[in-house]
């Protein structure tokens, strides 16, 4: 079983873009991350983590995804978007360098990769957050 986290939710209501149905997925997504959070001495090759951390590859990628679409509908400029698709492949690149050492009986700490998943994914969400909430129309 997974070992109580010590850090702070990801999740915060100031993260937020003003869209509820893509509020709600971001707030979906940190959850899913915070549910890597596992024992420090497990190997990425436990059970337990790579469960969880394939939801989160297919969660992660389906939700760039849509950020990207709602990125066009938003009218943002190509080069922010192509500086914000940028983004997205290279944690996208590190998910797959786990996926390839587990897969290679890897004994590098599930924790270690956590942090290091969690940090780059917060990163994304309060970067691209803050960008994309300067182009969602306001209602008056």
């Amino acid at each position: 079983m997974a070992a109580q986290s010590h850090l702070e939710s990801i999740w915060k209501d100031s993260m937020r873009i003003g869209i509820p149905i893509f509020d709600e997925q971001r707030c979906d997504l940190a959850k899913i991350i915070e549910l890597l959070d596992t024992d420090p001495n497990h190997p990425i090759t436990d059970e337990f983590f790579l469960g969880r951390f394939s939801v989160l590859q297919v969660m992660l990628s389906e939700f760039f995804t849509r950020e990207e679409s709602l990125m066009v509908e938003l009218g943002i400029p190509n080069e922010v978007r192509e500086r914000l698709a940028a983004e997205h492949d290279e944690v996208l690149k590190l998910l797959n360098l786990v996926y390839f050492d587990s897969m290679n009986k890897s004994t590098r700490n599930a924790q270690e990769v956590y942090l290091s998943i969690r940090e780059s994914v917060t990163k994304i969400m309060v970067e691209h957050g803050r960008e994309l909430h300067q182009y969602v129309p306001t209602s008056t």
